[in-house]
């Protein structure tokens, strides 16, 4: 397939969480027409920080995240929520090291997501499936990202997968590959009209307000620094350009993409137990690789 923006083609958009769909609401724009999109979690991982009841503040997040898809032209019908707690995985995560005679608990919990994740890529049976790229920079990303890696393989050989980067190294990569990414970077620029389509997304989540301001205070100074260099931007040209890559098949999920573990999920915690590539997400994914479907029956066209 020479180009994955096709709005021609069946179009599933697969995201850990409500907001994850920012940085790419030109790209939802662009391909709304034949575009249906799930989230993973119900966004309750911040209710504690905020004083809030996790049930109320997941309800709030995906109130949130349909009014910022049917701004960007994808109605309520194509949307999923597959309610995964996010308080909930992250207890499980930890529990890989604190209770490791429960891994076979633990592991079926991450094969249920994984398992609903499937039946939504099932379901749709789209030409291509878009979700959250494999950087380290968040568990939950790559966690969304190897189920629906092995929802697209099962599909069979006609089927596109492509990642989209969110951030790494805490957010100083943000919604861009790493310099040391391994792989064909490809972009879009949006026109005036997606510009003005993601701008109304990103109204949509009244919730999320003080950390879109932290996100444009990064984007400035990179973009302050990138000028010393010859190479600055606004956070307005920053915005209007959207990157993916093509995964290529046979990747390698049970190695980081980083050289040491300090850079995996850096400031990135739960119970007082600092959450690590090596021993609480690469184990998780083993167990997803090894029962792993097979693929579909029914191939899919070429």
């Amino acid at each position: 397939m020479s180009d994955p923006v096709d709005p021609a083609l069946q179009h599933l958009f697969v995201f850990a969480h409500q907001d994850d769909d920012l940085g790419y609401g030109g790209l939802l724009t662009r391909l709304s027409a034949s575009a249906a999109a799930v989230y993973v979690t119900n966004g309750d991982g911040l209710a504690p920080a905020v004083g809030a009841d996790p049930a109320a503040y997941a309800e709030m997040r995906e109130a949130e995240g349909a009014a910022a898809l049917a701004a960007a032209g994808i109605p309520r019908e194509r949307v999923r929520f597959l309610g995964f707690s996010e308080i909930e995985i992250y207890d499980h995560l930890v529990d890989v090291t604190e209770r490791p005679g429960d891994f076979l608990r633990i592991a079926a919990f991450f094969r249920r997501l994984a398992g609903a994740v499937a039946g939504e890529v099932a379901r749709v049976r789209p030409d291509v499936v878009w979700t959250c790229a494999f950087q380290q920079g968040h568990p939950e990303h790559d966690l969304t990202h190897v189920a629906a890696a092995l929802a697209t393989r099962a599909l069979g050989p006609g089927a596109v997968f492509c990642q989209l980067p969110q951030y790494e190294l805490t957010i100083l990569v943000p919604l861009r590959f790493a310099p040391w990414f391994q792989g064909e970077v490809q972009a879009i620029r949006l026109t005036p009209d997606e510009t003005a389509a993601k701008l109304r997304m990103r109204d949509a989540y009244p919730s999320q307000v003080g950390l879109f301001r932290r996100f444009q205070r990064v984007i400035d100074t990179l973009g302050s620094i990138g000028r010393l260099a010859g190479r600055g931007f606004s956070f307005e040209e920053f915005a209007a350009r959207e990157t993916f890559a093509v995964l290529p098949p046979g990747f390698d999920y049970l190695h980081s993409t980083h050289p040491v573990e300090a850079l995996n999920y850096m400031r990135d915690s739960h119970r007082g137990v600092k959450v690590r590539f090596d021993l609480h997400v690469r184990p998780i994914i083993a167990a997803l690789l090894a029962g792993a479907p097979a693929a579909a029956t029914t191939p899919r066209p070429t």
